[in-house]
């Protein structure tokens, strides 16, 4: 009986100490998702695991609540010149080919504290690594300002999209 009670508090131990192992390695990922828009479209969808960890979005309640007049990025330039560092020109042009979208969630300060990421049609080849450096370098280097009519006075986030594809065709284009 004792070597049972033994073996089972030893087990237990072992798989709780694989599970906290674990736990940093997940601290900053991206969790991959697909399904069928209702368009037809196959749509892969990297979403931030950080995304669980926001506040609570920034919703207009009532006509009193400031409106969310439109987005101001400190640097597109600044976008570029991260995903020229981390992805190979083939890389990105396969971001180009899979329409890829930016999907951030961004408080009123212009801290972006969830970087997402959006396919169309088809999985760009790279890296889960590389797409998640570059989902944190999004939020480290980057800022977006969302402009509201009034002083926002809560805290919470608000959700951006950049079209990214346009912005690295567009790169392309001049180089």
């Amino acid at each position: 009986m004792k070597l049972r009670i033994i073996f089972i508090i030893a087990f237990v131990s072992l798989i709780g100490s694989i599970a906290y192992c674990q736990f940093p390695v997940l601290m900053d990922t991206l969790i991959k998702s697909t399904r069928v828009s209702n368009y037809g479209e196959l749509v892969i969808k990297y979403r931030d695991i950080n995304e669980d960890k926001l506040p609570k979005p920034l919703l207009r309640e009532s006509k009193d609540d400031p409106e969310l007049i439109s987005f101001q990025i400190n640097s597109v330039e600044k976008l570029v010149e991260i995903a020229n560092e981390i992805f190979t020109k083939k890389e990105i042009e396969q971001l180009i080919e899979s329409r890829f979208i930016l999907d951030c969630k961004i408080l009123p300060s212009g801290k972006i504290v969830s970087a997402s990421f959006v396919f169309y049609e088809k999985n760009p080849q790279i890296y889960l690594k590389k797409l998640t450096l570059f989902s944190q370098e999004i939020k480290e280097r980057l800022s977006i300002t969302p402009i509201f009519s009034e002083k926002i006075d809560r805290e919470g986030y608000v959700q951006c999209y950049i079209f990214a594809y346009d912005v690295f065709r567009n790169n392309l284009k001049q180089e």
